[in-house]
């Protein structure tokens, strides 16, 4: 509320000039505008780097995802591709014996590789697990295959179960 007799003048609006005098008031000045400019340019930049590198994690993840449900998919039939696998070993149909090829064929191409090790092979811990070992003169070499197992890309969903040569019981 403003009292009668008050000796109030209005001001002008400001212009482009009173700005600029106004940021000279307070210290800064055209050298103060090129370090916000190079400062918020440079904040700019490492934000949009901050961003492509987001999006690219984020594909890498997709990715690691759609790999890991496959696998995690393709593990469900692995019990069932075994027990057609010793049905067309012990039968001579040639309708059980297409169903696993078809069915191996199909996972095959879904990225599925059998871990299937040879007698003398060096037994390795993250592709084989010993199930037994087994007196001999090649130490730590697989004597025996138990149960082959799967993997897809480097990822094992089933590590081979050999039985192992040791020197000593």
């Amino acid at each position: 509320m403003i009292k009668k007799g008050s000796h109030i003048t209005p001001r002008p609006p400001l212009t482009s000039q009173d700005a600029s005098r106004r940021i000279d008031l307070r210290g800064g000045g055209p050298q103060a505008e090129g370090d916000m400019v190079k400062t918020l340019t440079e904040n700019w930049k490492r934000a949009l780097a901050d961003y492509h590198n987001l999006t690219k994690r984020i594909e890498s993840d997709k990715k690691d995802f759609v790999k890991l449900a496959t696998a995690q998919i393709i593990s469900k039939f692995i019990s069932s591709l075994d027990v057609l696998e010793l049905a067309a070993t012990h039968s001579q149909d040639p309708g059980i014996q297409m169903a696993v090829k078809q069915l191996q064929q199909a996972l095959a191409e879904e990225g599925l590789e059998e871990i299937v090790p040879a007698v003398g092979d060096k037994y390795d811990h993250f592709l084989h697990e010993c199930t037994e070992t087994v007196l001999g003169e090649n130490q730590d070499t697989i004597a025996e295959l138990v149960f082959k197992g799967y993997k897809i890309n480097d990822y094992v969903i089933r590590p081979a179960k050999v039985k192992v040569f040791t020197k000593t019981s």
